[in-house]
């Protein structure tokens, strides 16, 4: 199963437009999951209508949109999973999902928040998973290997249904200083950082799965 992020404002004057081709690109790469944030929660009502006039496409493109919560800012729709359960549940169908970001919860949290924590009131209504890492330091928050940074991969892959499909994230080249909202640095990450993270990272789920018997997980 193959996962596309495409991110864009569901209230969006344009976001049904923009939505729809994002659907036919996703069906066109034969991608089961299309992920995208949500919106402010002042704007839950447009958010909403922007779900409603694509769903019909995503029923027959066979493609589930999972909803992602944010990693920085404040007012999102979905600021806690109980808010996203919800809000899944109103729309009642398969093809609507949540995509839990287990570093973002951590992030967006300022830290108060581990994401074993925070899934459990909505783990019904998550069909994906991302998983990435920062490490906390008074200079803000620097993205990192999995395992080796701040977010507790421990408790969180034990609550993981186990065939759910999560995807590794690393988004090296972005940086949270003072742990203001992302900021992409000028220079590329050197080709050799990215293969040792990605190694590291994909080791460390690895350990997880042997670990806590999850193996069935899917790292990509």
């Amino acid at each position: 199963m193959k996962a596309v992020s495409a991110h864009l404002d569901l209230s969006g004057p344009d976001a049904v437009d923009a939505l729809s081709r994002r659907v036919t690109f996703a069906a066109g790469i034969g991608a089961s999951f299309l992920t995208t944030n949500a919106g402010p929660m002042k704007n839950r009502e447009g958010i909403r209508r922007t779900i409603d006039a694509v769903l019909p496409r995503l029923e027959q493109a066979d493609i589930a949109l999972a909803l992602e919560n944010p990693g920085h800012g404040k007012g999102d729709l979905f600021d806690s999973a109980r808010s996203w359960a919800s809000f899944i549940r109103e729309i009642g169908s398969r093809h609507i999902c949540l995509n839990h970001d287990a570093g973002n919860v951590f992030t967006y949290s300022q830290e108060a928040t581990q994401p074993a924590e925070d899934i459990t009131a909505a783990i019904h209504a998550v069909g994906h998973a991302h998983l990435k890492d920062v490490v906390s330091r008074d200079a803000g928050w620097k993205f990192c290997a999995l395992g080796r940074g701040s977010v507790d991969y421990q408790k969180y892959w034990a609550i993981l249904p186990s065939a759910l499909l999560v995807s590794i994230e690393i988004p090296l080249r972005l940086e949270r200083l003072q742990r203001r909202d992302r900021q992409r640095r000028n220079t590329p990450v050197d080709i050799n950082e990215i293969r040792d993270t990605l190694q590291r990272s994909l080791h460390f789920v690895t350990m997880l799965g042997t670990t806590l018997d999850s193996g069935s997980n899917d790292a990509i």
